[in-house]
């Protein structure tokens, strides 16, 4: 039989913490143990309800604050001060564009990571960082700043994304490539919601660090469709090869070439390489891409050696994002071993490739340099000139290739000390043992200043433009 309370119920309600208009349905004849089971499901409710509050506000794969907690803590600022014009407050986003890449080479462990790490950064910037939150499922984290101006603010943001471009995590340095969007709070009497967005979409918009303007919401329209084709296009086999011949100018022979890629797509029509690489390269699409064009290379020289015809080296440009990719290497020797050689293929990377702030990253993209060579692969520098020239880095890359930038030949055609100093990269790499080509040739009197500048071979529209694979077909057979 149950006993009856004999204790007032405010003095249990009191001591399990919960209020007494809750019990007051149980009822005044209600037993202890009927009693007591409310009182604990009651308090179990109240639990979960917490527990629910802290996930809608935290990120539920990293554990750090969510988006629900910066929307509340912008609309507090925005309540507070009112967030006008003069208010010096911004919100920005740092996004992954190579998100699915990361994953896909290092495991989402391993983004969840970096996307901590990028947290923790910012967490320590408390100078110009307010809070910070996680959105790992957007591949996101997201923040208030402060704004006292834009450049002060873009150059800070600028520092931080240099100073996370390499992490290391259990002994594999991963290379992060991370884009920012900022969303000035005083713009308008914009929502959180409305702002954090804004900020997102500066954010894919492709530069290192962007700020929101109108303009990006069409630009983003279509680089949206760009990416919902992509990989559908790749499928299709709709990105087909040009070949763009180098010459002897002495000869007028060719003597080689260099592969570019084209879009036909069904969707989106003819485009050209700079409406589609930015955002390839933002997305780590481009790594497939590379891929792909690399294997329709090699698939053209196994044709002609089959059918006994003459080969010309060809040259395939490789983005940066491979030098910190753990599959590279592996991916170039299973090449070489399908097709049975690497003869007649070229690796082309360019100088900014090896323009990283530090030693260990620079490291890295040497050792991969070093690999491909020892594979036999044949390398060469592009747009020599354009960055900021390492000579003590060329001194230890493999290189049998320099490709001199267009723009130091304009320079050098209406300036003696741009002249000289063209001389001087001619002469550099010939010391150095390298081929030297100047690109971007266009009339008769840039090749004789090539010549008299001691450059022998060149690559540009004087000798012939990019042409599909049948077209340069038929030039190799006239010009070899």
């Amino acid at each position: 039989m149950d006993i009856q309370m004999s204790i007032p119920y405010e003095r249990i309600v009191q001591d399990m913490d919960i209020g007494i208009e809750t019990i007051v349905a149980i009822g005044f004849g209600a037993s202890v143990g009927a009693l007591v089971w409310a009182v604990r499901a009651l308090r179990r409710e109240r639990a979960l309800t917490k527990r629910l509050k802290e996930l809608l506000l935290q990120d539920r794969h990293t554990g750090l604050p969510g988006r629900a907690m910066l929307e509340q803590r912008i609309a507090d600022l925005m309540s507070e001060k009112g967030a006008k014009g003069s208010e010096p407050f911004a919100v920005a986003v740092f996004f992954l564009p190579t998100y699915d890449a990361l994953v896909s080479t290092y495991g989402r462990k391993t983004v969840q990571k970096i996307l901590e790490h990028l947290w923790h950064e910012l967490d320590e910037r408390a100078d110009w960082s307010i809070s910070a939150c996680v959105r790992s499922g957007a591949a996101q984290v997201a923040a208030l700043v402060r704004m006292e101006d834009r450049d002060t603010l873009k150059q800070n943001v600028t520092n931080l994304l240099r100073h996370c471009e390499f992490l290391e995590f259990g002994g594999t340095t991963v290379h992060v490539t991370i884009q920012a969007g900022i969303y000035g709070l005083g713009l308008s009497s914009a929502t959180p919601e409305k702002a954090l967005t804004h900020a997102g979409l500066a954010a894919q918009h492709g530069a290192p660090v962007q700020f929101y303007s109108t303009g990006i919401r069409d630009t983003a329209a279509f680089e949206n469709r760009i990416e919902s084709c992509m990989r559908d296009g790749l499928r299709r086999q709709e990105f087909k090869i040009y070949y763009q011949p180098k010459y002897d100018i002495r000869t007028r022979k060719c003597i080689g070439a260099e592969s570019l890629v084209r879009w036909d797509s069904r969707d989106l029509g003819f485009l050209m390489p700079g409406a589609f690489i930015d955002t390839f390269e933002r997305t780590g699409f481009q790594l497939q891409l590379d891929y792909y064009i690399i294997g329709q290379v090699y698939r053209f020289q196994q044709n002609r050696r089959l059918a006994k015809l003459p080969l010309v080296p060809i040259s395939v440009n490789q983005s940066r994002m491979h030098v910190g990719e753990r599959a590279y290497i592996e991916h170039m020797q299973k090449m070489i071993e399908y097709f049975g050689t690497s003869d007649g293929i070229e690796i082309e990377l360019t100088e900014t490739a090896f323009d990283f702030s530090g030693k260990e990253q620079k490291k890295c993209a040497i050792e991969v340099v070093k690999a491909l060579k020892e594979m036999g692969y044949s390398i060469s520098m592009d747009d020599f000139g354009t960055g900021y020239s390492d000579f003590a880095l060329l001194s230890l890359l493999p290189l049998d290739v320099m490709k001199i930038d267009r723009s130091l030949l304009l320079a050098a055609e209406s300036s003696d000390r741009m002249h000289v100093l063209l001389k001087k990269a001619i002469e550099l790499g010939h010391g150095l043992g390298m081929k030297v080509i100047c690109e971007g040739i266009e009339t008769v009197a840039q090749e004789h200043l090539l010549l008299a500048s001691g450059c022998l071979f060149g690559q540009g529209f004087l000798y012939g433009k990019p042409m599909p694979e049948e077209e340069f077909e038929a030039f190799l057979a006239a010009h070899i």
